[in-house]
């Protein structure tokens, strides 16, 4: 029983650390993908509807450096709820 209790509670602070990982992945990650965009590219751009964000949507404004951050900046969008998710299905 006790070997299951410590398994959990490292099984739940793994998660936690991935979820954390991925919020600050994702912060650091779509500044690497604004700052990554093409040469004459405006940050606040009609075609973003004035969002710099949006370039995620765009691929093709993007250099290699920024298609590589949008890589991982979609895989820490995804790993954050996937991780909230497995903490949630853990429970007490």
């Amino acid at each position: 029983m006790a070997d299951q209790a410590m398994l959990l509670m490292g099984l739940r602070w793994m998660l936690l650390l991935c979820a954390l990982g991925s919020w600050v992945g994702y912060f650091y990650f779509a500044r690497r993908m604004v700052r990554g965009r093409q040469g004459g590219v405006a940050i606040f751009d009609r075609r973003f509807v004035y969002n710099p964000f949006n370039i995620c949507f765009r691929p093709s404004l993007l250099t290699e450096s920024g298609l590589r951050a949008r890589r991982w900046f979609f895989a820490c969008c995804a790993g954050l709820p996937l991780s909230i998710l497995g903490l949630v299905s853990i429970g007490r």
